[in-house]
């Protein structure tokens, strides 16, 4: 508990609601927001990156997951050319199958 009164001592009225605040062993400093945004998306489409990722790893470079999604995002806008109708199939036959999942549970 000594660390958590460290931390309610060195605690400043400044500190601002919904900004993440980390301790570095003598005060609580401001985590800057990070650049990466966060998408969720479908194990499905998590294996296709993971496949693709592995298939990119030429001597000793891997490319890492973000570089590889935002790729294949990027490629697919252009390579696709009814892209917006195939996303609203896909999504829909993916709430179709939680939704049976829902129903059988």
């Amino acid at each position: 508990m000594e660390g958590i009164e460290r931390i309610k001592s060195a605690r400043n009225n400044e500190l601002k609601v919904g900004q993440l605040y980390t301790w570095d062993g003598h005060a609580l400093v401001a985590v800057p927001p990070s650049e990466q945004v966060k998408v969720p998306i479908t194990l499905e489409a998590m294996d296709a990156v993971r496949k693709v990722r592995s298939q990119s790893t030429r001597e000793g470079f891997r490319p890492c997951l973000m570089v590889t999604a935002s790729w294949m995002l990027l490629a697919a806008l252009s390579e696709v050319e009814d892209l917006p109708d195939q996303v609203i199939d896909y999504g829909l036959s993916v709430y179709a199958k939680l939704s049976r999942r829902k129903d059988r549970s």
